[in-house]
C-alpha cells in the first residue's frame, strides 16, 4: 500500500493514527452540500463538531455516485486547534457550547440530529475515561492533560444534548 501524501514530507503510514478510513471515489473537500440526502450524517457531524469544539476546517468528501457526505481532517478539535490546546484552555471553555457555525447554517432539526444524540447521551463517563487514557504517552498528554480533557468532555456531552437535542 502506498502512503498517502499528507504534506510535503509527511506521509500517512500504517499504525495508530486519528482513526481515519479511506473510502474510494470521494471527491473534496469541499462546502456542505446535497443536504437534503444527507440530513442524517449533517446531524451527526454537527453533533460531533459542536461536542468537541470543531475550531475551523470543517472538510467534507462527497462519494461520487451516491453524494453521500464524509468527514474528513478532524486535527482542528478542541479550543486552539491542533496542538494549541491546554487543560486551561480547556477549562475555560468547558462550560460554553455554541453550534457548528458551518452546520448550525443549514437548518437541521433535532430529528436529524436524533440518532447522534442517542449515541451521544448512551457514552459513559467510563467510555470518556478510557478514551483519554488510550493515547500512548508519546503523544504528550500527562495525567493533567487527560484529566481536563475527561472533565471537558463530560461536562460539554450534556451541554450539546440540551443545546441541540
Amino acid at each position: 500500500m502506498n502512503p498517502v501524501e499528507l504534506k510535503p514530507g509527511l506521509a500517512a503510514q500504517p499504525g495508530l493514527h486519528h482513526g481515519s478510513k479511506w473510502i474510494n471515489e470521494c471527491i473534496g473537500p469541499a462546502a456542505p452540500a446535497h443536504v437534503d440526502l444527507n440530513r442524517k450524517r449533517f446531524g451527526a457531524l454537527e453533533v460531533l463538531y459542536t461536542w468537541m469544539y470543531c475550531s475551523g476546517d470543517q472538510q467534507f468528501l462527497y462519494h461520487q455516485t451516491s453524494n453521500l457526505v464524509y468527514s474528513v481532517d478532524h486535527s482542528p478539535f478542541l479550543p486552539a486547534g491542533p496542538g494549541g490546546w491546554t487543560a486551561e484552555l480547556l477549562d475555560q471553555s468547558r462550560g460554553t457550547v455554541q453550534k457548528d457555525p458551518i452546520l448550525g447554517s443549514l437548518g437541521l432539526t433535532p430529528t436529524d440530529r436524533q440518532d447522534a444524540l442517542t449515541a451521544l447521551a448512551a457514552i459513559s463517563d467510563s467510555d470518556v475515561a478510557l478514551a483519554v487514557a488510550t493515547p500512548p504517552s508519546e503523544w504528550g498528554l500527562d495525567k493533567d492533560d487527560r484529566l481536563a480533557l475527561a472533565e471537558y468532555l463530560f461536562q460539554r456531552r450534556e451541554l450539546v444534548l440540551g443545546v441541540l437535542g
